[in-house]
């Protein structure tokens, strides 16, 4: 935290804090990015409010091949599923969680009792391209460190990446849904999120498992078949009783779907047990190996 008297563009740091906060509630928009996809927020009351066909941006997105309904996966959001960030942290994305946990090259942990490294991963959304006076972007979400032990072999390392990945997109969506910054909550937990993000993690685990297959495996209806699925179900995207907490789809009845199977490619990794290969990325133990500073904390 800064401290003392700090002069930005002619203004004290308190100053300047409160214009920009001022800033930020007057420029937060309805559409955010979450980690470079791009997801429609929409608060209850604006779902509630009856749309023609043009002014519903789901069926635009359903038209525009963003969303489509498919038989054995339920919704998939293609954003969610197949589009990779363009993102710089080393911490976002699941290509840098897997590429940390297969290098080993994080902080070494200097716990008396496990030999292991660090692997830190968070998803978050750009409420603000770029915020006035620091000319940088505004995010939020959740990012959490973990120990991760050392030597583990492949399969075993697939279990870690996933359980990480499930842990934090969860807290993420649950984020999302309180509303505080992001939305109002009402696109959080949709049916297409956890199914589709799930989707990606294969695709970057298992890159046999590309777009193509997976779209195979799931069965897409046509455009307009997804359209008379969405319009029988009114509220799917934002009503609760639609909403979403598992990683396995939620399927919506039509005459269009015989059989409802989640290809099993997509189950294939059973996440690990937090405990058995890894845990939470405690300081006390992980920096000063069961030592407390006397001042400060590197994390």
């Amino acid at each position: 935290m800064y401290k003392g008297v700090i002069n930005i563009d002619g203004n004290t740091f308190d100053e300047a804090l409160k214009k920009l906060q001022l800033e930020l509630k007057a420029s937060i928009k309805d559409a955010i990015e979450v980690n470079d996809q791009v997801t429609k927020v929409s608060g209850p009351e604006e779902s509630n409010i009856p749309k023609t066909e043009e002014e519903d941006p789901y069926i635009e997105a359903i038209k525009n091949g963003r969303i489509i309904y498919t038989c054995n996966s339920g919704w998939i959001d293609k954003t969610h599923a197949f589009t990779d960030t363009k993102r710089t942290e080393t911490y976002i994305g699941v290509k840098n969680l897997w590429k940390q946990i297969v290098s080993e090259k994080g902080m070494k942990s200097n716990s008396p009792n496990e030999k292991g490294f660090l692997v830190t991963y968070g998803q978050d959304a750009t409420v603000i391209q770029n915020v006035p006076l620091i000319d940088k972007p505004f995010r939020v979400g959740t990012t959490n460190r973990y120990f991760v032990k050392y030597g583990l072999s492949k399969e075993q390392k697939e279990q870690v990446a996933l359980a990480i990945f499930q842990e934090v997109s969860m807290a993420f969506e649950s984020f999302q849904a309180a509303g505080v910054i992001i939305g109002k909550g009402a696109s959080s937990f949709e049916p297409a999120d956890l199914t589709s993000n799930l989707m990606n993690f294969y695709r970057i685990i298992r890159p046999e498992l590309d777009q193509e297959k997976i779209m195979k495996l799931s069965k897409p209806l046509t455009i307009k078949q997804s359209i008379e699925v969405y319009k029988k179900y009114p509220g799917t995207f934002t009503d609760k009783k639609f909403k979403n907490k598992q990683f396995t789809p939620k399927f919506f009845d039509n005459p269009y779907c015989n059989e409802k199977t989640f290809p099993k490619e997509l189950q294939s990794i059973v996440p690990a047990k937090k405990g058995d290969f890894f845990r939470d990325w405690i300081p006390i133990f992980d920096i000063y190996a069961g030592k407390p500073p006397i001042t400060g904390s590197k994390f």
